[in-house]
């Protein structure tokens, strides 16, 4: 299960996706997740996203890859791939060799 959260901080520390996925937790186990956003921006064109549940507890998994800030702005931008809608069904691997 994937809850996508495409709305402004939904994803901000202690918000409604980590509260979410605390109240999903025994799902985890299967894939459930929660996916948002930190901070304000466009609904799928926010680079700042963030995954739980996480060992970061309260502040989530940056979905980013590291030292990728700029391919991953410009995949979330190019709509034609619609890389927006399926990052959160790929795993690290998969976004890593796509951006």
């Amino acid at each position: 299960m994937k809850v996508l959260l495409y709305a402004c901080s939904c994803a901000a520390h202690g918000g409604i996706a980590y509260t979410m996925s605390e109240n999903l937790k025994v799902w985890a186990q299967y894939g459930m997740e929660v996916y948002g956003h930190a901070v304000p921006g466009h609904s799928f064109d926010n680079a700042v996203v963030r995954r739980f549940p996480s060992a970061n507890g309260l502040a989530g998994y940056r979905v980013c890859p590291d030292g990728r800030v700029d391919a991953w702005k410009a995949a979330l931008k190019n709509h034609k791939t619609m890389f927006w809608a399926r990052f959160p069904f790929m795993t690290a691997e998969e976004i890593e060799a796509e951006i």
